[in-house]
């Protein structure tokens, strides 16, 4: 996939306009799972716009920007709907400081020493 992206850019420009490194960095952003889309699309619009400052290249920039941050977004919502379950919050949350809910063995904690069942051994 990120060949694709790379494709994309180099097919976007005339060559030499973009260099490769940058090329790679995006292409490589681009597909990395562990980012969000909107930090994807700012980063690779902000890169691009640096990359390609003549203004006979604006149109096929931003041409470019959209159709690379679709592709995000598409990417993402499909592995959100692959991802395990996350955590959610309990809708009954127990408040264990009522009575009702309290171990019966509570009420031990203060008057038993544990330390003598030993002694008598």
């Amino acid at each position: 996939m990120s060949d694709e992206v790379a494709f994309k850019i180099r097919d976007a420009f005339p060559p030499g306009t973009v260099d490769e490194v940058i090329i790679r960095y995006l292409a490589g952003l681009n597909v990395d799972t562990d980012e969000a889309p909107e930090d994807v699309v700012a980063v690779t619009k902000a890169m691009l716009e640096s990359a390609v400052p003549q203004a006979q290249h604006s149109s096929s920039r931003d041409q470019l920007v959209a159709e690379l941050a679709a592709d995000v977004r598409t990417s993402a919502s499909k592995r959100a709907m692959n991802a395990r379950p996350t955590l959610q919050r309990l809708d009954n949350v127990i408040d264990m400081s009522k009575s009702g809910a309290m171990s019966n063995t509570i009420g031990f904690a203060e008057g038993v020493d544990l330390s003598s069942i030993n002694k008598g051994k």
